[in-house]
């Protein structure tokens, strides 16, 4: 009997040791079970990722491609509003040797579009940056002749409105005297042009002027006199 025991311990020890060896082999089958998982989610994350590289590649060229067609077409509405800016430039009395306005798209380091704004002489030779030549009368009429110009001509919208506040700063007579001229040409009806012209201003003799200036086309000019916690007291003038 104590032979069978011990028989039977060294059989119960064997099994044991067997029952190690096939957890072992168990436990290593679920690890490579386990990698090859996690190997089979790596490949797929990869074709993923290169899908999505190309997909970024291609908006990339798509990018670069729909920045150049928009500096061209900025480029060309530039060239065909140039002609009008300048007739408008022109008509203000704008400088008295640089009588010529250029504009011209430029990309900066960072990519983005900017507008260049040159001014030549008669001859074309000599090239100024307004920004750093001219008075800020003058750089305003520069300003409020490409405005003018893109506001009249603009096909963006509908709107037959053009809004103006205190558009006259720093000029002179002579400047305000053919500013208005320009604007009354831009609203008188029958024309080319007739656009609606909403003008604020604090300048009182620029107020009366306006009021002689349009006094035969069809406008209207409120004067506001006073404003309290109620209503401000407007004081009407023009025919409807």
């Amino acid at each position: 009997m104590l032979a069978d025991c011990k028989r039977a311990q060294s059989r119960v020890r064997n099994l044991e040791s067997e029952l190690e060896k096939q957890q072992e082999l168990l436990q290593q089958n679920k690890v490579r079970k386990q990698l090859k998982e996690v190997e089979n989610e790596f490949k797929k994350a990869a074709v993923e990722s290169e899908k999505i590289k190309r997909g970024l590649e291609r908006a990339e060229k798509l990018k670069l491609a729909v920045r150049d067609v928009v500096a061209d077409l900025n480029d060309q509405i530039l060239k065909e509003q140039e002609e009008f800016i300048n007739k408008i430039f022109k008509r203000i009395y704008p400088h008295l040797f640089f009588r010529q306005i250029n504009l011209k798209t430029t990309v900066s380091r960072q990519g983005s579009n900017s507008l260049l704004i040159e001014c030549k002489n008669k001859s074309g030779k000599t090239i100024v940056n307004p920004a750093f030549t001219f008075s800020k009368a003058q750089v305003n009429i520069v300003a409020i002749s490409i405005f003018l110009s893109m506001a009249l001509r603009q096909q963006c919208t509908k709107l037959n409105t053009i809004l103006l506040d205190d558009p006259m700063q720093s000029m002179d007579d002579l400047n305000i005297i053919s500013f208005i001229d320009v604007l009354r040409s831009c609203s008188m009806e029958g024309g080319d042009l007739n656009k609606q012209l909403v003008l604020s201003t604090h300048d009182d003799k620029f107020y009366r002027l306006l009021l002689k200036k349009f006094r035969f086309p069809s406008a209207v000019g409120y004067y506001f006199e006073t404003y309290d916690e109620d209503v401000p007291g407007v004081r009407s003038w023009g025919m409807d």
